[in-house]
């Protein structure tokens, strides 16, 4: 017999009702079912997210159980792991962050240096199952084909850890350090295109500059909550490194 429960309804505004289902001992599945349109658009990419990233190596393939007017509802096998806490920042997380980044340079290695990429839209350690070296990336409501530069997604992870760090002890200069090391490498290697150190400034201008991809859920964005002042302060650190 099977049991769902409802985990989120509406979260961030995206009129997404997510469940889980049971059977008597074992989570099997996660249901997403959108309420409007703009929902089911936003669920319709998530198909297509998972659809790409499961034929560069992803785990997951979801399915569509409803198609109805507006309600539309797809199934996603539940996957075993664990999802680390985004709180604790980029010092505390610096490991599992790494080993993301690995699996990224992974599943987009056929993108190095291109200024047209897809985007996963919300590549934060808390879209991500960890299962002791197995990653698994999940959420792809905000999955866009071949709209973006390779690696803003990359810099979308670091620097909301980054963000989250700032609020417990501030901006330290050996995490800009750190985290300057991290993203000059994957910029050798062409898996980020900015050419000036000016990381953080780069990343905000691509985003605000396609508001309209994320729509609602841009509010919880932590990188657009950096002040102009804290953006300038870290891009000038890394331009000294």
């Amino acid at each position: 017999m099977k049991n769902k429960y409802i985990i989120r309804n509406n979260e961030h505004n995206s009129n997404i009702i997510m469940s889980l289902s049971y059977d008597d001992k074992n989570c099997l599945e996660v249901i997403k079912t959108s309420n409007d349109i703009q929902s089911k658009r936003s669920l319709q990419n998530e198909l297509l997210g998972y659809s790409w990233y499961e034929d560069r190596g992803g785990l997951v393939s979801p399915r569509i159980i409803k198609d109805i007017n507006q309600y539309f509802s797809i199934s996603i096998p539940f996957s075993n792991g664990e999802v680390k806490n985004p709180i604790y920042g980029f010092t505390i997380n610096k490991k599992y962050i790494v080993m993301i980044i690995n699996h990224y340079k992974k599943i987009w290695r056929n993108n190095i240096n291109n200024l047209k990429a897809p985007i996963h839209g919300d590549f934060s350690i808390g879209n991500v199952i960890i299962n002791r070296s197995k990653i698994q990336v999940i959420d792809w409501e905000h999955f866009v084909m071949n709209s973006f530069p390779v690696g803003i997604d990359i810099l979308n992870l670091v620097f909301e850890q980054l963000w989250f760090e700032k609020r417990i002890i501030g901006i330290r200069k050996k995490t800009l350090n750190d985290i300057f090391l991290i993203l000059k490498n994957l910029y050798q290697e062409g898996y980020i295109l900015c050419e000036d150190n000016a990381y953080l400034s780069y990343l905000v201008s691509i985003i605000e500059e396609n508001k309209n991809h994320w729509g609602k859920q841009i509010k919880k964005m932590p990188i657009l909550k950096f002040t102009p002042d804290e953006i300038k302060i870290i891009d000038q650190q890394f331009a000294s490194f």
